[in-house]
């Protein structure tokens, strides 16, 4: 009983000062959480800035460039024909396999087929030559073979001839573009038997992007 008395009596003369003490304990906590929160959310504000200062540079940059954020890189290739075609048939690839450039890989030196990495403007060029006595009729094709969009011949003659021709078109991403014969014909290859050499340049391809859109 004595205890529970004394006991009793320290509470009523100190218990205000613990309850007081405890209340300031939280408060001051509670002040501290609210400063924290307070750096975070400026910290927070700055990023955000950041960021969208970043954006609106990427944005700038797309704009006085002109383009749409899309990879495009460097896309062109040529190519030359390491062998002759003899006897080229209507319909028949004309494939240059003796790669000499091709960036952006869009050109397959198997098939003989450019395949358009993205839409926009292209650019080919072809020569073609065939010694005297011989001829061809070949044509660009897109996509299949009956679909011609540039034309290159040339008659029996009794000197070696070289025949070039250029054509632009659209073409949207995924197209091929490749040579066919139109009829039988004989096309000159290497015939520095695959050494470097102007000999290996008789007839060859080339072709690369203009603009994307």
């Amino acid at each position: 009983m004595f205890l529970q008395a004394l006991l009793v009596s320290i509470f009523a003369q100190y218990g205000h000062c613990l309850v007081m003490d405890t209340a300031t304990t939280s408060t001051d906590a509670l002040m501290v959480m609210l400063a924290e929160e307070k750096q975070l959310r400026a910290q927070l504000a700055t990023q955000v800035t950041d960021m969208q200062n970043r954006l609106s540079s990427v944005e700038s940059f797309q704009n006085e460039c002109g383009c749409d954020g899309r990879p495009t890189g460097n896309v062109a290739f040529m190519a030359a024909l390491s062998k002759d075609l003899l006897h080229c048939t209507k319909g028949q690839p004309v494939i240059f396999d003796s790669v000499k450039l091709n960036n952006g890989k869009a050109y397959n030196d198997v098939h003989g087929v450019f395949n358009a990495p993205v839409t926009g403007t292209y650019m080919f060029t072809t020569t073609l030559s065939v010694q005297p006595g011989g001829f061809y009729r070949t044509a660009f094709v897109r996509n299949n073979a009956t679909n011609e969009i540039g034309y290159l011949y040339a008659e029996v003659l009794s000197i070696w001839t070289d025949r070039s021709t250029t054509i632009v078109t659209h073409l949207d991403a995924g197209d091929e573009v490749w040579m066919v014969c139109l009829s039988d014909s004989r096309i000159e290859g290497d015939h520095n038997h695959g050494w470097e050499g102007a000999n290996d340049f008789h007839s060859h391809i080339s072709g690369f992007l203009l603009s994307a859109d």
